[in-house]
């Protein structure tokens, strides 16, 4: 039915009795009445109607309201809880670069890929599912949250949201979890090993990408050193270090960080000095 003729009977008797109503020397009260019960049958018809659309629109309503729910957990569980939200808060306004000073965290299974070779693909996909339930439970224990994850890599960021003990919580995230990779091991009948290496500095945060596809990117110097310090575990046999610049916003630590080496990056001038956790070295 059209809009414009939904209500059309209603109106009808409503106008007629009007006009009845508008010319009290000759109203016809027989008429009057008639025209009065017609307007009442008609509203009571337009109420059943109602109602309907009533119980129309509610299903409609809670079909939506659980998708949305659906949708919500699963761009959540897709994208982490931190970037979800930042999509939404940045939904239909123009896309905009937050600089922002974080602490960047990568975190790499070791020989990975001989430990791989062994298992099916599919048995692979559990292990590293079983792994990030183990690892990323006391990465949001500490308020980080994952950037993205790279096979058996993953990275993190902490800060986004918060401005105080950054370097605080990524290192105590990252001790905790090396503190409870044999619990994890002995309970999955592994033997696998981490290397985790952080840098704080500036970034650049927003989306990426084209009108059709974006996605939320974290850049910078910062990701890139980061990055390289996590290889740096390899070579000095530890499986944490973290730059001179996470030492340094270190506030009321409850463990003693250790200089472990200096080093000189690639294709930019200076270099970083390396650090770790005095008990992690034996």
């Amino acid at each position: 039915m059209k809009e414009d003729s939904l209500f059309a009977k209603e109106e009808e008797a409503l106008a007629n009795a009007e006009a009845l109503i508008s010319n009290s020397e000759s109203v016809d009260l027989g008429l009057l009445t008639k025209e009065f019960a017609n307007l009442t049958n008609d509203f009571k018809r337009l109420l059943r109607q109602t109602r309907r659309l009533t119980r129309v629109a509610d299903r409609h309503q809670n079909r939506l309201q659980t998708r949305s729910t659906k949708l919500d957990k699963e761009l959540g569980r897709h994208v982490g809880q931190e970037i979800k939200e930042e999509i939404l808060r940045g939904y239909g306004r123009e896309e905009q670069v937050r600089n922002q000073y974080l602490t960047i965290l990568f975190i790499d299974i070791r020989g990975f890929t001989t430990f791989a070779e062994m298992l099916q693909p599919d048995a692979v996909i559990r292990f590293l599912k079983s792994y990030y339930e183990y690892s990323l439970g006391i990465v949001h224990r500490h308020k980080g949250f994952v950037k993205s994850f790279m096979g058996d890599g993953v990275m993190l960021v902490f800060g986004y949201n918060q401005a105080e003990h950054v370097s605080n919580d990524a290192v105590d995230c990252a001790l905790e979890i090396i503190g409870r990779l044999p619990e994890f091991n002995k309970e999955h009948g592994t033997d696998i090993r981490l290397g985790i290496g952080m840098h704080s500095g500036p970034t650049a945060a927003g989306n990426i990408g084209t009108s059709d596809r974006t996605e939320f990117a974290v850049i910078g110097n910062t990701v890139n050193t980061a990055s390289r310090i996590e290889s740096e575990t390899k070579r000095v046999a530890l499986p944490l270090l973290f730059s001179g610049s996470v030492k340094d916003l270190l506030r009321n630590y409850h463990r003693e960080p250790q200089y472990v080496d200096t080093l000189s990056l690639r294709g930019q001038e200076g270099s970083v000095d390396l650090f770790t956790i005095k008990e992690l070295v034996t």
